[in-house]
């Protein structure tokens, strides 16, 4: 399988990709780029917004608003009125750090992750952003907070700090937010590249982006092992998330940031925004359901 341009933009950072169904509209960043994509697959066109500080994931809000995690925190943004709102920081929040992957879980609270600017290992944190406003960590000693999703029928949280190479699995509780019992169910090999960006399709398979590998692929978490693979004709593949009418349509988003100048001549649309139709389609994303 190989996935298909969409949106040739060249994005340093493409990421966070999320699925807007009222608006049949798939937003996504280009987070060293600090930029909001808003790609409509009726006409093809992609549009952006470029703000002053990175722009690393997105959740939905209302009609018009997203909940944006920047460099430093949590920020609301108005998308007719053009107007940036900050919502959180968290305390701990310090120079060479910054925000990464973020995701709402079943019950509408923000899990969102950290990493370092300077690649140090085990410095940055998980948080989740409660709906009655509080903010909490959850896991410290993080080393690049990335992909994380929800079984909805197994009451399972699946999360991914990229230098370890591996997804680990938790009992998740949808009532209190209260995650586990973690285990290891998946470990890349190192030639495979980074696990980066991921999502969790209706059957309960794994999709994860191969940064460094040039794929993404389907992993089962249950038989610990690979069943499918999307190539991607861009080495830096960053995240995956499940769009279009019925949830089928996997879109996949790649960067150029690590790039050698052979690499950008022989990857013209690194950086851009993928797609490609699978059987099976994921779940509809869950917006914040705090009060801002």
């Amino acid at each position: 399988m190989e996935a298909a341009l969409q949106a040739d933009t060249r994005a340093v950072i493409g990421e966070g990709p999320l699925w807007d169904k009222e608006k049949e509209c798939l937003y996504w960043v280009d987070i060293l780029g600090s930029q909001l994509h808003m790609f409509t697959p009726a006409d093809g066109i992609n549009r952006s917004v470029k703000f002053k500080s990175f722009v690393t994931a997105l959740a939905l809000y209302s009609k018009e608003e997203l909940v944006m995690t920047m460099k430093d925190g949590f920020y609301l943004y108005h998308l007719q009125e053009d107007t940036l709102t900050k919502m959180k920081r968290p305390k701990d929040m310090r120079d060479g750090i910054r925000f990464n992957d973020a995701k709402c879980d079943p019950s509408g609270r923000l899990w969102a992750g950290t990493t370092s600017m300077e690649g140090k290992e085990e410095e940055a944190s998980l948080y989740r952003l409660n709906t009655d406003g509080s903010l909490v960590k959850i896991k410290d000693q993080v080393s690049t907070s990335n992909g994380l999703d929800w079984d909805r029928n197994r009451n399972l949280m699946y999360y991914i700090d990229t230098p370890t190479q591996e997804i680990v699995c938790y009992t998740y509780d949808p009532e209190t937010g209260d995650v586990s019992n973690p285990k290891t169910v998946y470990r890349f090999p190192k030639s495979d590249g980074s696990p980066d960006g991921m999502t969790i399709d209706q059957s309960g398979m794994l999709w994860v982006a191969l940064f460094g590998g040039g794929r993404a692929v389907q992993i089962d978490p249950f038989q610990h092992k690979e069943i499918a693979s999307i190539d991607v004709p861009a080495k830096y593949v960053t995240c995956c998330a499940f769009g279009g009418k019925e949830l089928k349509t996997l879109y996949i988003t790649t960067a150029t940031e690590k790039m050698t100048e052979a690499e950008r001549l022989e990857q013209p649309h690194a950086g851009g925004l993928f797609s490609i139709e699978l059987e099976t389609g994921g779940w509809e994303p869950v917006p914040f359901a705090g009060i801002v």
